[in-house]
């Protein structure tokens, strides 16, 4: 055998043995970067569930702001109504103050007036009542009264 031959050999047994100590090695490669290809599709599932979570907290930040707004609407009706409420107490107090008045003068003014007035009214009537039988007697002797008094202007015109 020649030199040639005899290092074509052994560059041979090299590769061969460099090929059975590397399979290991390139099997351990090979199943590194299946596992980093694995870690590298989970990131980007992690990354998109991480911009879709993004996408929502924006989403809920708005909302937030909307409600804030809402409530500071709220509050200002509520402080409105409030104001409000306090106008129509105030008018409340105002009217219940004037009827109180208006009881107490009717109590201390006209009902004493109004009683006046009735037993002025009642005692006149009771007088007109008591004559009521006699006017129509009266009416009677006005009507005699009146014939004899023009029998006499008669007589007397007669007698001049």
């Amino acid at each position: 055998m020649t030199n040639n031959e005899l290092l074509s050999a052994i560059s041979d047994l090299l590769v061969q043995k460099l090929k059975a100590e590397l399979q290991p090695i390139k099997d351990k490669m090979q199943n590194i970067d299946d596992r980093v290809q694995s870690v590298e599709s989970e990131l980007l599932n992690v990354d998109t569930r991480m911009q879709s979570l993004e996408a929502e907290m924006l989403n809920v930040d708005t909302r937030m702001q909307n409600l804030e707004a809402e409530m500071l609407n709220v509050n200002t009706r509520m402080q409105n109504l409030e104001a409000e409420m306090l106008n129509v107490n105030t008018r409340m107090q105002s009217l219940e103050d004037n009827v109180l008045r208006l009881g107490l003068c009717q109590e201390n003014d006209i009902l004493p007036r109004l009683c006046t007035i009735e037993s002025c009214y009642t005692s006149t009537y009771n007088r007109y009542n008591s004559y009521a039988d006699k006017m129509d007697t009266a009416f009677t002797d006005i009507s005699l009264l009146k014939i004899v008094v023009s029998d006499h202007s008669e007589r007397l015109q007669n007698l001049a």
